[in-house]
């Protein structure tokens, strides 16, 4: 009993060694991307709460009559669910576990449908104009193309989506309702970029993916 115990002592410890001498090497090898990892978790946080913003938007928009708004705003949820999903498997590919997201926003829509699309063109504008261009050149710095990527492809959908709200934002003004908004919305689920057509369209002007693959609302 006690040689058994004494060679299974010897294994474990030559493991030990073994992965202690590995881990130098491994971090020397491969840096940990410190500050695009938190980058990656702020951006979750942040795609998670536009995503549950713009249900409680649609929803409104349902509820007023506002049909074509309304489609807007359930395409654009999956579109920022879309970066989410592409957040978290660069994380993934760091070694890092799946991240949940702290939701930080009383989602409330506002009875006024242009203080909503006012909000989410503030939102989107944010993230495309000051907290992706930061977190694309941490990336850059660490080393991380994955993050790079979705980062970008992030970036230039919350571009185009705040131009599309504020179209609608100035149909709502000038006419008081949804009519000449578009009544068909469409997800390139690559990249989240939304568009209320794909007539004359072979590709995704951002990730090159099939337009005929979009999600139609």
């Amino acid at each position: 009993m006690k040689k058994f115990n004494l060679t299974a002592g010897v294994v474990l410890l030559s493991i030990l060694l073994f992965a202690c001498n590995q881990t130098p090497k491994t971090t020397e090898e491969t840096p940990i991307a410190e500050e695009t990892i938190e980058n990656l978790k702020a951006a979750i946080t942040g795609e998670s709460n536009a995503f549950l913003k713009y249900l409680f938007f649609a929803e409104e928009a349902e509820a007023q009559g506002m049909h074509n708004i309304a489609k807007m705003f359930f395409a654009a949820s999956r579109a920022e669910e879309i970066h989410v999903e592409n957040h978290q498997a660069v994380l993934k590919s760091l070694q890092e576990d799946e991240f949940v997201p702290v939701i930080e926003e009383v989602h409330i829509a506002d009875s006024d449908m242009s203080k909503n699309l006012e909000s989410a063109i503030a939102g989107e504008t944010y993230e495309f104009m000051e907290m992706y261009p930061v977190f694309i050149e941490t990336a850059k710095a660490e080393n991380v193309p994955d993050a790079v990527k979705s980062f970008e492809f992030a970036m230039k959908a919350e571009k185009i989506h705040a131009e599309h709200y504020q179209m609608v934002l100035d149909i709502l003004k000038a006419t008081g309702n949804d009519e000449t908004v578009s009544s068909e919305w469409y997800v390139c689920l690559v990249c989240g970029k939304l568009t209320p057509t794909i007539d004359g369209l072979s590709h995704c002007a951002i990730c090159g993916e099939k337009v005929e693959k979009f999600k139609k609302f």
